[in-house]
């Protein structure tokens, strides 16, 4: 009877050689237990703060573990604008190990629903990118819409122009404006209560005559609130040029197709009387232009075409000349130059 058994046993273990002996490396593979691999794994992926009051510094720690068997390695984390920033964190996490990435923000000037995020690169092989968010709903006491009021002053003008800046109170208590001081002369400003004691309208009006120059001013209002006792609006007037180009400075590709296209410059005549324009040239070897006028006296436009043969020697600067009517500025000169694309650029050593 033993003799049987154990003639027995050796035909099951002769039979299961031949059928692993038959079975494709594929199938053996996949009978093999998979490689070590780290695992990032996060507590949460979103977090909320919920309603918080602008200008408070915000800051979170978002923690996570290596869930995985091999270390876990943060390649980087990249967050998506230049107003937050990353503490200190630990790169390599052994299985197991549990880290956090902290994210920070001034909230200064943020008004209504927010979302900040970052990416974290890591060498988890089943998610090597991972986005994270911060969430909020920012308030200020007393918000400004815009937070500066721009004003465009053409030339030779004595006309007043005017812009409207936007006052919300958020508070309970009813608000209440005091007659607005401004910081020069050539501004005033006057209220408009556009719902009681809620939100206000602030109108600032240039005074003329002036000087052609830009300005920065302030409005001040004192209000009857503890938390926000007074007010200040931020002003800028911007003098416009008497010819307004566009683009005043050329940039081109150090790589020219063969066949390049025309490249277009607009010129603007913001002066009180109509101009001509004549006699445009280009020093680059082989680049021709030619001045077409939109609009008689006002509006132009320079077409550009330029050669290969310039592209020789990249680093060489060129000029876009025409002349005008304009006695206060009898040519225009528009700088032409090269520029490489970021991937392109040289690696430092």
């Amino acid at each position: 009877m033993k003799h049987i058994m154990n003639a027995f046993s050796r035909s099951l273990g002769l039979l299961a050689c031949l059928l692993f002996g038959l079975m494709p490396l594929s199938s053996l593979a996949q009978l093999a237990p998979p490689p070590p691999a780290p695992q990032i794994k996060f507590d949460e992926m979103i977090h909320d703060f919920g309603r918080v009051r602008s200008g408070a510094i915000m800051k979170h720690a978002f923690a996570f573990t290596n869930a995985g068997n091999a270390d876990l390695i943060i390649d980087n984390v990249l967050p998506a604008c230049g107003c937050t920033t990353i503490t200190e964190f630990t790169r390599v996490i052994p299985p197991g190990g549990k880290a956090s990435l902290t994210l920070e923000f001034n909230s200064f000037s943020l008004q209504g629903e927010q979302i900040k995020t970052m990416l974290v690169k890591s060498n988890d092989p089943v998610q090597p990118n991972l986005v994270l968010q911060l969430k909020g709903v920012y308030w200020s006491p007393i918000e400004i819409y815009p937070l500066t009021a721009l004003l465009f002053l053409p030339p030779h003008t004595d006309q007043k122009l005017s812009t409207t800046v936007r006052i919300v109170n958020q508070m309970e208590q009813p608000l209440k404006l005091e007659a607005p001081v401004s910081s020069v002369p050539q501004l005033t400003a006057r209220i408009i209560e556009a719902k009681a004691g809620k939100e206000f309208h602030v109108v600032v009006d240039t005074v003329p005559p002036f000087a052609h120059k830009d300005i920065q001013a302030t409005i001040r209002l004192a209000t009857n609130s503890k938390e926000a006792p007074g007010i200040e609006l931020n002003v800028v007037v911007i003098a416009q040029p008497e010819l307004l180009i566009t683009p005043p400075h050329m940039f081109l590709p150090v790589e020219l197709p063969p066949v390049t296209e025309p490249y277009t410059i607009s010129i603007r005549n913001q002066s009180k009387d109509a101009i001509t324009l004549k006699d445009a040239a280009c020093n680059a070897p082989g680049a021709k232009v030619e001045i077409r006028e939109i609009n008689a006296g006002k509006d132009f436009e320079l077409v550009v075409r330029f050669s290969q043969e310039m592209a020789k020697d990249a680093t060489q600067s060129f000029q876009i000349t025409v002349n005008t009517s304009l006695p206060s500025q009898p040519q225009i000169s528009i700088p032409v130059q090269f520029v490489r694309p970021p991937s392109a650029l040289p690696h430092k050593r």
